[in-house]
């Protein structure tokens, strides 16, 4: 047979015989109806979520500051510097710093609110996957100046363990 004529509209590159599908009208998450939706609790749709939510964890405060990410590490930064040589005390006085830093881009790259996630949870009950986690691992070479391994952060460590290991590996 003959291959199928593609329809186009001229440039707008619409194709009627795509593969691909386009869902309209996919309504935003209503926070009385949340309950009973059972689509708006799955992790894949963190983004809608965070839209009809007003998440505030990876924007600026709208006088231009700084995002809770950059603020938790200048917070591990500055404990950092305070505790200097390297000793097994300094890796639990910097486990708390690295957890606070930890959720705070764990919530920016899920668009979760951060109050939302909780250390004692691992981040892939959040919706964390492989992709997610090269993320978090590239930010971790520049906030923690360390090679955090992807499989610590897609393994179902809970958030406290994570930075007890990454605590581990800058000490």
């Amino acid at each position: 047979g003959c291959p199928k004529q593609v329809n186009t509209t001229k440039d707008s590159g619409y194709d009627e015989f795509s593969q691909s599908q386009i869902v309209l009208s996919f309504g935003m998450i209503d926070k009385a109806t949340a309950e009973w939706q059972s689509w708006a609790k799955d992790a894949k749709f963190g983004l809608l979520r965070s839209k009809a939510t007003d998440n505030t964890a990876s924007d600026a405060d709208a006088g231009g500051g700084e995002s809770a990410v950059q603020t938790a590490v200048k917070a591990f930064r500055n404990t950092l510097g305070r505790l200097g040589d390297a000793s097994e005390g300094n890796e639990v006085a910097l486990q708390p710093v690295v957890c606070t830093a930890l959720v705070a881009k764990l919530a920016q790259v899920l668009s979760i609110k951060i109050g939302d996630i909780q250390p004692t949870r691992s981040a892939i009950q959040y919706g964390m996957d492989s992709l997610i986690a090269i993320e978090v691992r590239s930010w971790a070479r520049y906030a923690f100046q360390i090679d955090l391994p992807i499989n610590d952060l897609t393994n179902p460590y809970s958030i406290q363990d994570l930075a007890a290991r990454v605590s581990r590996m800058i000490v």
